[in-house]
């Protein structure tokens, strides 16, 4: 997760459009708590 976080973070670092949102979860995560409406999610800032 960290990883992912970090490399998308470098690839929008100077393209990044205002209203562009990434977030990201385990799929474990989704599976055990809660779906895709739990709140599992990280914004990558």
């Amino acid at each position: 997760m960290i990883y992912a976080k970090r490399y998308i973070k470098t690839l929008f670092d100077d393209d990044s459009p205002d209203d562009l949102s990434i977030n990201l979860a385990v799929a474990s995560d989704v599976q055990t708590e809660g779906g895709v409406t739990g709140e599992i999610w990280e914004e990558v800032e």
